[in-house]
């Protein structure tokens, strides 16, 4: 299986987490750069891959408004395609 870490303390920001998730995925040049595109490549995605979204350190109250919404994307994802887990830790 196909393991991924984020530690999320470094990506805080959009462009950050959407640099990240192309870089490690290898997501075609048309890659949107949202939240829609970063779904519909990892509702696609067929290997076995566990992405392990690293919290450490941080507060959930502090947690910028993007991170969360990467979150709730991200649970959707793996709901869709079973293919994907998501570690929250």
């Amino acid at each position: 299986m196909r393991e991924e870490i984020f530690r999320m303390n470094t990506l805080l920001e959009r462009e950050a987490i959407h640099d990240s998730f192309a870089e490690r995925f290898s997501f075609p040049d048309y890659y949107g750069r949202n939240l829609d595109a970063l779904h519909d490549c990892l509702t696609e995605l067929d290997e076995d891959t566990r992405i392990i979204l690293d919290f450490e350190g941080m507060s959930a109250r502090r947690l910028p408004s993007y991170p969360t919404k990467l979150l709730r994307v991200l649970l959707d994802s793996a709901s869709e395609n079973e293919h994907l887990e998501l570690v929250v830790r």
